[in-house]
């Protein structure tokens, strides 16, 4: 009996131990922001070096998938049928072809993700599965989506490069509407309506 107990003992550490050495670091970091964000009712969630963080960015990276049968059970609005983005999001691509316009979604990375380690979370690789996951479910509708976090964190990585969010809102840095603005442009090629000529646009930098 005493055998057995202590078998049965090695044998729930030893699959503990393993479950934590091999938890999903996404999976990790979106339990900790459900936390956080459960924890109090004040706006913004402190991180380290004076870095603050929405409580509302922190729960929606904490409710995991945001679509289809999750919609309803995580989402804030007022009415059902408005719960789910997906087919609102298909819907006016939709509104647009047919009118021969190209929708191109450019979702904003959460702050949270691109700085997870402000909150504690690690540093490298990309936590967004939930948000690629929806990324790839409006590729397979049509809609054209430009994925910002991947250049988002190669920028992020590069010494001494400007940070790419205020580091007490959300807003994005000067550097970071930069960095988008150049995507935009990469993505969209030289279109017919854009002048390419010389001069046909001036740019001054102001503080």
């Amino acid at each position: 009996m005493r055998n057995q107990l202590f078998y049965s003992l090695i044998i729930g550490f030893c699959i503990a131990a393993f479950a934590t050495a091999g938890e999903d670091p996404a999976a990790a970091f979106r339990a900790e922001c459900a936390k956080k964000a459960a924890d109090g009712d004040v706006m913004t969630i402190p991180g380290s070096d004076g870095w603050l963080f929405l409580r509302s960015e922190l729960r929606h990276i904490g409710v995991g998938p945001f679509w289809g049968e999750a919609a309803a059970k995580v989402s804030k609005a007022s009415l059902p049928k408005r719960a789910d983005p997906l087919p609102a999001i298909v819907d006016f691509h939709e509104q647009l072809k047919a009118m021969g316009i190209e929708l191109i979604l450019a979702p904003v990375p959460c702050k949270a993700l691109v700085y997870p380690e402000k909150l504690g979370g690690p540093a490298p690789g990309r936590l967004d599965t939930v948000h690629q996951a929806f990324y790839q479910q409006l590729a397979a509708k049509g809609v054209t989506v430009l994925d910002l976090a991947d250049a988002f964190a190669k920028e992020k990585a590069k010494a001494d490069a400007p940070v790419l969010y205020c580091t007490t809102d959300t807003h994005w840095s000067p550097y970071a509407c930069e960095l988008t603005a150049k995507l935009i442009k990469e993505r969209l090629g030289a279109p017919a309506w854009l002048p390419a000529k010389p001069g046909a646009f001036t740019t001054a930098a102001e503080t």
